[in-house]
């Protein structure tokens, strides 16, 4: 049986549009979007080619009338909404990342999360990070940023130009800068409320790591490289905390 399912609406959509996806046997996810759930789910039935298809409870009333079966989730399908919910909900565009850098992404965030690094350490510096990306390596400075500990926020600066600048600035004053340049920002968040939730039902994470990546033009999706990067921010933040804040963490991304 395969198993359909709505997350949504999406955000800068007009008219307000919903995802319907379903796993199919391949492991591949298929993916419509539709503004009404009898469209989704035409789509969709269309898409499975005559395999059986049920649908969540929530689609239930359209469900029944195309005659769908309506059942619950299975674990599988909880895990593969939750995988769509962070490609969604953390503003990356629909099938520019590839799931299996968003699935590395959605693990790091989560061990990030669970973690709960920022009630033991804060660091009074930006951090120094230097990414080695296959035919060369890319440096920058990291900050944790906490003015509200349910919603942690990592601030990376890789602008030459802005780092530059900051060089030879005190902690306090170099780390709210790191912002003004370009890099990446990442912040886990409680919205959208759709997506916080199939992340907290599928992959036990109750925020939605956002991420977007900052420019002179002002912030612009992620794309598949700043991805793996974020999570590799993630679980190096995780690994420093393991240090106990003292030496260098190295982490290693699979994406």
């Amino acid at each position: 049986m395969i198993h359909a399912f709505r997350l949504g609406p999406l955000p800068a959509s007009s008219p307000p549009s919903f995802a319907y996806a379903v796993l199919l046997p391949d492991g591949k996810l298929e993916v419509t979007l539709a503004t009404d759930e009898a469209e989704g789910l035409k789509a969709l039935r269309e898409a499975v080619q005559g395999q059986p298809l049920a649908c969540e409870p929530a689609l239930a009333e359209a469900g029944k009338r195309l005659r769908l079966v309506v059942a619950p989730l299975p674990p599988e399908a909880l895990q593969a909404r939750a995988l769509l919910a962070c490609e969604l909900g953390s503003g990356l565009e629909r099938g520019a990342v590839p799931l299996e850098v968003v699935a590395a992404y959605l693990k790091a965030a989560g061990s990030f999360w669970s973690s709960r690094l920022w009630d033991l350490i804060v660091p009074g510096e930006p951090l120094h990070v230097t990414f080695d990306l296959g035919p060369g390596h890319r440096y920058g400075q990291l900050a944790l940023e906490v003015g509200d500990p349910s919603r942690p926020r990592l601030v990376f600066c890789d602008d030459p130009a802005q780092l530059a600048r900051l060089r030879g600035l005190p902690g306090e004053e170099a780390i709210p800068l790191l912002g003004q340049g370009g890099g990446l920002s990442i912040d886990l968040t409680d919205a959208p409320k759709w997506a916080a939730a199939a992340l907290e039902e599928g992959a036990k994470l109750a925020r939605v790591p956002r991420l977007e990546r900052r420019g002179g033009g002002g912030p612009t999706p992620a794309g598949a490289q700043d991805v793996a990067m974020a999570a590799a921010l993630l679980e190096g933040m995780v690994a420093f905390a393991d240090l106990g804040a003292v030496g260098d963490a190295d982490v290693e991304v699979a994406a």
